[in-house]
């Protein structure tokens, strides 16, 4: 009887492991080598084994003096306790090597001794690599829209080195994602761009992001990584948020009363609080399929509004008199208000329960004289409004929507 040629090589890898020597631990390298922290600050060591196949990679991590900073032993995240100076050592399970990184922790809002290279401080490679061909390079091309992005030379005075000084001057930092290119998974290191205004890492595999020392942020868009939460209380001069496609369980946006433009789309959020969010003028929160309330009667300058996916029962859009584009499909709505929003050229709200029967709309209009063609206001557009009927995944019921006109 033939054996499937699957099972021979099967039985062939076995054979072939079970005369593999296990490889030895030569070595192990931590990075960064020195860290600067303020008191209360947290951050996570990486250690790297040699060589990188080797067959036992624990790690252990130890701190020289627990009342400066502490270390986790397992994971090797650093608490800063108080100011002062301490080493922390990372040592191989197998044969005992070891690797060091010296920690400052200075006090909070304390000045930090300028460094004359930040580039070892920067774990990931491809964040490395990005700082190092903009130390020379004047410009650089966006791959998504091919334009040509003027910047100046990180490296100032060309002594080949970043110093915390010139990275203070950085305003812009784009490193979007690609299927073909490796991607990110740290930006560990961007506290030293403190003059950053300008941060663009969507489509990468970042699954934390720490900006707290980054305050002169304008906008930020880190949409489609696995950021699980993101703090942006300290970001008071944003204006700009995009943070879907993510895995966000709570946002808080009540520090960022500049925010024109919110999108937190396709997370995992339960509530959104944007009621201090006044300016904004883009909100879309859609398919977060565990947000069931949603308040905006305080963003009466909301032009665009998306919030359809989510588990909406009720919404009053009363006081936002500017929309113009409302979609709210694929909630849980009984029925809606429209009649005071006399600007919305685009109205998309199907797959709703209803009452079971009729999705009731109040509007400046009825059933026969839903707007159609273009608005006056602006010739480029065009009205399209919700009609007919739809079958609500809930029940499989028919529903018919019935615009009633408000006299």
């Amino acid at each position: 009887m033939k054996r499937p040629l699957f099972l021979i090589a099967a039985i062939c890898l076995i054979l072939a492991s079970c005369g593999k020597e296990p490889l030895a631990v030569t070595g192990i390298t931590v990075r960064p080598t020195t860290i600067s922290l303020e008191i209360g600050d947290k951050y996570t060591l990486q250690a790297s084994i040699l060589p990188a196949d080797a067959s036992n990679k624990e790690v252990s991590w130890r701190s020289d003096d627990t009342a400066i900073a502490t270390v986790d032993p397992a994971t090797g995240e650093v608490v800063a306790v108080r100011a002062g100076s301490t080493t922390i050592t990372a040592t191989t399970d197998e044969g005992g090597k070891t690797a060091t990184c010296e920690v400052t922790v200075t006090e909070t809002g304390q000045e930090p001794e300028p460094i004359a290279d930040i580039l070892p401080l920067i774990p990931d490679p491809v964040f490395r690599a990005y700082c190092e061909y903009c130390m020379e390079n004047t410009t650089y091309t966006d791959f998504i829209t091919g334009r040509k992005i003027e910047i100046a030379a990180w490296d100032r005075d060309g002594d080949g080195k970043l110093s915390s000084e010139e990275a203070a001057q950085v305003i812009i930092i784009e490193i979007m994602g690609d299927d073909d290119v490796e991607k990110l998974s740290s930006l560990a290191g961007i506290e030293y761009f403190t003059g950053l205004t300008h941060l663009n890492c969507m489509r990468n595999n970042l699954s934390s992001l720490d900006i707290t020392k980054n305050l002169a942020l304008i906008d930020i868009d880190c949409w489609a990584n696995n950021l699980t939460s993101l703090d942006v209380s300290k970001n008071t001069a944003l204006i700009y948020l995009a943070c879907g496609g993510n895995r966000i369980e709570s946002l808080d946006v009540s520090k960022n009363t500049l925010l024109e433009l919110l999108e937190c789309g396709s997370n995992e959020l339960t509530s959104l609080d944007v009621s201090k969010n006044t300016a904004l003028t883009f909100l879309g929160c859609n398919s977060n399929y565990q947000l069931s309330r949603l308040n905006v009667s305080n963003n009466t300058a909301l032009i665009d509004l998306h919030c359809y996916g989510c588990q909406l029962t009720s919404l009053d859009i009363s006081n936002n008199k500017a929309l113009v584009y409302f979609s709210c499909e694929d909630n849980q709505l009984i029925s809606l208000d429209i009649s005071q929003n006399t600007k919305i050229t685009l109205f998309n709200c199907q797959r709703n329960p209803g009452n079971g029967e009729k999705f009731v709309v109040k509007a400046w209009f009825d059933n026969e004289s839903i707007p159609s063609g273009a608005p006056p206001t602006n010739p480029y557009d065009s009205y399209h409004f919700t009609k007919g009927s739809w079958t609500y995944y809930g029940d499989g019921e028919t529903i018919t929507i019935d615009y009633q006109k408000v006299i």
